[in-house]
This record gives C-alpha cells, structure tokens and sequence, in this order.
C-alpha cells in the first residue's frame, strides 16, 4: 500500500532485512506504485567531481530513493520525532512509551 502525495510524488513504508525505510515514488495511471530511482555517483579525481558509478558489466548502479527508518521501535521513534518537528516542538526518549 502506498501514500500519494500529488500527482507526481508518493510514498510507500517498505520493509528489508528487518529494517524499515520510507520509499519514494510514483502512482501509475494503473493505480499501481513506481519506485523513483537514482543513479549512483562517485568521485573521480580526473573529471574533478562526481561521476555515474558503474558495475562491473558497465551498467549504471542504480539505488531507490528512500530514508531508512531502522527496526520497527526505531522506526516508530524516528516517525515521532518527525512528527515533533512538524508540530514545531521536540519530542524527548521520554514521550516514546518503550
């Protein structure tokens, strides 16, 4: 299940390896989410900057947007902090009831 933001940005909560993270994306016109995907860059000391950082194959190694959140009690007090900020006040260990 995912979270459409508008028209072009949506979101979804994904778990991996235990972990959870926020996933950016996209809601096709089939109601179905896309996962919005960056290239990888690293730094090359001849062009003077960042480059396209490539596998072995000579592909492009390609990573999806998203915030990792950590385990699930992780997750729940990284969302509260958030939220926190959204309302403009701190959240301490303290409010997290675990």
């Amino acid at each position: 299940m995912h979270k459409v933001v508008d028209q072009y940005n949506a979101f979804k909560l994904n778990e991996y390896q235990g972990s959870f993270e926020v996933v950016g994306g996209n809601e096709g016109k089939d109601g179905k989410f896309y996962t919005t995907w960056v290239i990888v860059s690293e730094y090359d000391s001849i062009a003077g900057g960042g480059v396209p950082a490539t596998k072995k194959d000579g592909s492009y190694r390609n990573i999806p947007i998203k915030i990792v959140l950590g385990s699930r009690e992780e997750a729940i007090a990284n969302l509260k902090w958030l939220l926190g900020q959204l309302e403009e006040h701190e959240v301490t260990p303290s409010d997290i009831p675990f």
